[in-house]
């Protein structure tokens, strides 16, 4: 039997809950992904590497965007 559209979309939609992507593995990925930048960042500033990603972690790590902070190239005005 075919399902209408209403139907195969609360299906889709209910296979991206929160819980099936933390069962899924994105969460440990990501969790892993991030505390392997954090690690490199002071690498990375020691041998003169700036990356507006590695800047943008570290102002969210320091309680989010400070206004007397400079801006990060590439990111909001």
């Amino acid at each position: 039997m075919k399902r209408s559209p209403a139907a195969h979309y609360l299906a889709e939609r209910e296979q991206l809950t929160v819980a099936h992507l933390l069962l899924s593995g994105y969460a440990p990925l990501a969790f892993l992904v991030r505390h392997l930048v954090q690690l490199l960042a002071p690498i990375a500033m020691l041998l003169g590497i700036s990356d507006p990603l590695l800047e943008m972690m570290q102002r969210l790590d320091h309680g989010g965007d400070d206004p007397a902070a400079p801006p990060v190239p590439g990111g909001p005005l």
